[in-house]
């Protein structure tokens, strides 16, 4: 097992010293939760990705061209990319390497309501310490970005043209904006995790990486009046959208927002 490839390399219980276990059930307790989350949060915002990448590829010939749908690329492109990191297996394993496993997929769950028997090196935490940094720097892109979409979709939006289209790209980015600043949020949590259990397994590596130890996403939530904002504007683009189509036009389409904005 080698850390280079994303997989921690495990050293056994008896290594640590038994004064510092107490702190490590802490840690683990506070991890499992937050892997979770991680885990379940990435999976929505993949889904939300999946719908604009079916979106794209149906309308890209139409579209293609125009400026709202270059910056809806974008945001696909930046999708690919932190979907690409897979943050979430490399926390999983690093919970994992706590019972001496290498990943948590496929693994009965009961393997893990026991005591923890294993610790991961401190290089290892270094390894998702450090891909944690790199997934909160893919975060503020992303939310850079969604909100320089955003407010093209509304300009667009105001014009009449392809509301319908426009409107749904509108739903899904704010989806996917509330996703990242949950990401975000468990993204904050597990640094702080990895980082204490460095300096509590491996105060002299704790020492020597090149990870700073304050890893944090200074990707914040949507404000209210952002939110405000964005209700206003969709509200009067759907408030076009229904005095200009038929009613079943009008319920065929709100059903597809309804899809857009699952929980």
């Amino acid at each position: 097992m080698c850390a280079e490839k994303g997989r921690p390399t495990c050293l056994p219980r008896n290594s640590v010293s038994i004064h510092l276990h107490k702190d490590v059930d802490i840690l683990l307790k506070e991890l499992k939760p937050c892997a979770r989350h991680l885990r379940a949060t990435l999976g929505s915002y993949t889904d939300e990705l999946r719908i604009l990448e079916r979106l794209y590829y149906k309308n890209a010939n139409q579209h293609r061209a125009a400026l709202f749908f270059k910056r809806v690329s974008e945001t696909r492109r930046y999708g690919q990319k932190f979907v690409a990191l897979n943050i979430s297996e490399h926390v999983d394993r690093l919970y994992a390497s706590f019972f001496g496993l290498t990943t948590a997929m496929g693994v009965n769950q009961k393997r893990f309501k026991g005591t923890w028997t294993h610790v991961p090196t401190g290089f290892s935490i270094s390894f998702v310490l450090e891909r944690v940094s790199i997934s909160c720097k893919f975060l503020d892109k992303m939310s850079s970005q969604l909100t320089r979409e955003y407010q093209h979709l509304t300009l667009a939006m105001q014009s009449g043209a392809f509301v319908q289209l426009i409107v749904l790209f509108s739903a899904i980015c704010s989806r996917m904006s509330t996703l990242l600043s949950e990401l975000s949020q468990v993204l904050r949590n597990t640094s702080r995790i990895c980082d204490r259990l460095l300096v509590i397994l491996d105060p002299h590596h704790s020492s020597q990486r090149g990870v700073s130890a304050a890893i944090l996403c200074t990707t914040s939530p949507p404000s209210d009046a952002n939110l405000i904002t964005s209700t206003v504007d969709i509200r009067s683009g759907l408030t076009h959208l229904a005095e200009n189509t038929s009613r079943s036009e009008f319920s065929r389409f709100t059903r597809r927002i309804q899809c857009a904005f699952r929980c």
